[in-house]
């Protein structure tokens, strides 16, 4: 299987005949760590808001980010992704380095 994009799925590069899942996702851009598991109830867990599993991200931006955008994510913004909307949760945003 391919995604959107013509690439392969991670789920696809393991070769088992036991169905594997991810507990989320990378997108094209990211890197990072995935879990891949075949234990739906683990990803549940780690994945539904209603477990409140904290997430840490390193962004790096291009330019300065206004008041204004930061106050939006620490409040929660709606995301389009594939021709659906998310809500995302509220975020605590630490400003590691400011390069000019």
């Amino acid at each position: 299987m391919t995604n959107n994009f013509g690439r392969p799925k991670a789920v696809d590069l393991i070769k088992t005949k036991t169905r594997i899942v991810t507990a989320g996702r990378l997108d094209m851009y990211t890197t990072g760590a995935i879990i891949l598991t075949n234990d739906g109830n683990l990803v549940q867990e780690l994945t539904h808001p209603k477990h409140d599993i904290e997430k840490e991200y390193y962004v790096t931006v291009r330019g300065k980010v206004s008041d204004e955008k930061l106050d939006a994510l620490k409040n929660g913004v709606t995301i389009l992704v594939d021709d659906k909307k998310y809500d995302t949760g509220k975020s605590i945003i630490k400003i590691l380095r400011i390069f000019f």
